[in-house]
This record gives structure tokens, C-alpha cells and sequence, in this order.
């Protein structure tokens, strides 16, 4: 047994979600109301906000690549972008 399951984490970790490893492949379920929502939008809407959250996300890719490697080129940069969507 491993020391966070002795201590008990396990049991709180298996309440709020997957553990700490797997946090990358887990993706909430949307609730009734999302759902709710989401059928009222136009296909149009749907589409803008699912385009707006992606390059969200690579804004954010990219600021964490900028500050966990604060001497690459834009190149670099944008390799490491592609990278990080390969794994």
C-alpha cells in the first residue's frame, strides 16, 4: 500500500476525480444545465465557443512552454507546441 492510500487521500482523490497521473485524461461530464444550454445555441455558437476554448488552451500551452523555458525562439516555441499536442 502506498503511503497516500494509508493516510486515507486515496478515498478523498477517488470523491473529487481521478488521481494526480491520470488528471490529464480525465474530462468532466457536462451537468443537465450545460446539456440544457448547449441544445438552445445554434450549431453556429457551439462552434465559436469550441473554436474561442481551443485557442485558449493553446494560449496557455504556449505561456507555460514561454515559462518553464524562457530562452527559446518562436520556433522552438511553436515545436514544443506541436509536441505537447502529440503526446
Amino acid at each position: 500500500m502506498d503511503r497516500q492510500a494509508r493516510q486515507g487521500r486515496g478515498r478523498v482523490a477517488a470523491r473529487r476525480g481521478p488521481a494526480r497521473a491520470d488528471a490529464g485524461n480525465y474530462v468532466e461530464p457536462p451537468s443537465a444545465r450545460q446539456i440544457e444550454v448547449l441544445r438552445r445555441m445554434s450549431g453556429a455558437r457551439r462552434f465559436q465557443i469550441g473554436f474561442e476554448i481551443s485557442e485558449f488552451v493553446t494560449r496557455l500551452v504556449i505561456a507555460g512552454i514561454r515559462h518553464r523555458h524562457p530562452g527559446l525562439s518562436e520556433p522552438e516555441v511553436r515545436e514544443r507546441l506541436k509536441e505537447s499536442y502529440r503526446a
